[in-house]
């Protein structure tokens, strides 16, 4: 696991969302943002369901500032 971090420095956030949230549209701009500054391959996706309306993202740690 530090391996991979040192390797691509990420981040991961706890997002609680109501019903008429765009969390996919969300991940999809942070991928997007990264891209647009020359990250190459980078994620953001779920990485675990913790309850009703609540997920944790993880990603680059680029995409998870912006």
């Amino acid at each position: 696991m530090q391996l991979a971090c040192e390797i691509a420095p990420g981040g991961m956030a706890s997002v609680m969302y109501g019903p008429d949230s765009q969390l996919n549209l969300a991940m999809k701009r942070a991928k997007e943002w990264c891209v647009d500054r020359g990250i190459p391959e980078p994620e953001c996706r779920v990485a675990n369901y913790l309850f009703p309306h609540c997920k944790v993202i993880a990603g680059h740690k680029e995409g998870a500032d912006s």
